[in-house]
């Protein structure tokens, strides 16, 4: 975007006070919506928002702050939900352990991160000057976001919500 490299800090701190005004309405919408259809909505508009931004910086008839404003807007409410919706399994397994669950979580994120870091170092440098690399990496993104969703189209909601409401 040809900006000053303090508007990225300026868009991630608001994208992140943003995500975090989101938390109200999405604990009030995911009882009445179901956890899978919160996720799998996050899933669709993250991977639309890495598709965005791989042609960021090319849309001439947008401002490029108003460009990234979009972006933190867009991103920030599925920041929200995959930030504040958790797992637990403790009805069918009868232990609590949710701490092993947020472990694995964070386990997962991080080798993710360490692994998207190492390919999108490399990506990056296709096409350095013109920004090729960086627009490969956010198309690449959004297809992993994809198979994320379609994987999780896979869950059975219903199944473990009636294993909950049994216990209840």
């Amino acid at each position: 975007l040809k900006l000053p490299e303090t508007m990225t800090t300026l868009y991630f701190v608001g994208m992140t006070a943003l995500s975090l005004v989101f938390y109200i309405p999405v604990n009030k919408l995911t009882p009445k919506l179901g956890k899978k259809k919160m996720i799998l909505f996050a899933f669709a508009v993250f991977s639309a928002a890495y598709f965005y931004t791989g042609f960021m910086g090319k849309m001439s008839f947008i401002p490029a702050s108003v460009q990234g404003l979009i972006l933190t807007v867009v991103a920030a409410l599925p920041m929200a939900i995959f930030g504040i919706l958790s797992q637990s399994d403790s009805i069918t397994s009868e232990s609590n352990r949710e701490g092993m669950f947020y472990a694995a979580r964070t386990f997962a994120f991080k080798l993710g991160q360490s692994i998207s870091m190492l390919i999108f170092t490399a990506v990056s440098t296709i096409g350095a000057a013109e920004g090729t690399g960086y627009r490969v990496a956010a198309f690449g993104a959004a297809v992993f976001c994809c198979i994320g969703g379609i994987i999780l189209v896979f869950y059975n909601e219903k199944k473990i919500n009636g294993i909950i409401n049994r216990h209840q």
